[in-house]
């Protein structure tokens, strides 16, 4: 990055992660929606290109990877391919969805507990 000021470096290096976060499925579960770290580089850049930290946020939407839970399934179909979704007008819920049956939900404040949530629910 030779020639190019700090602030420009800094741009370029955050705008490059989160662009990655929305190619790389894995990265985008790392660093994904309600992690510190995704909201500190959001604001970054927002900062440094002065613009909203909605827009950025919403122009580096992470990339959806299915969660890997060991032996946990659906509790509805069985199906191990679930994945991490989030409201993204509100940006406080964070719910688990199916891919296979649509079950969702109920949303938590953070991935472990929209996990933990999902899981503890049956058909009764």
């Amino acid at each position: 990055m030779t020639g190019l000021s700090q602030v420009q470096q800094a741009e370029k290096a955050i705008s490059t992660v989160l662009r990655r976060t929305t190619e790389v499925p894995a990265l985008g579960y790392h660093i994904g929606h309600f992690t510190q770290t995704r909201d500190l580089l959001v604001e970054a850049l927002a900062t440094i290109r002065g613009e909203p930290i909605k827009e950025i946020s919403q122009r580096f939407f992470p990339a959806q990877h299915p969660i890997h839970l060991g032996a946990a399934r659906c509790p509805f179909c069985g199906s191990p391919s679930l994945e991490i979704d989030a409201d993204l007008d509100k940006h406080v819920f964070v719910f688990v969805h199916c891919v296979v049956c649509n079950a969702a939900g109920p949303t938590g404040e953070n991935k472990e507990e929209a996990i933990a949530k999902f899981l503890a629910r049956s058909y009764c």
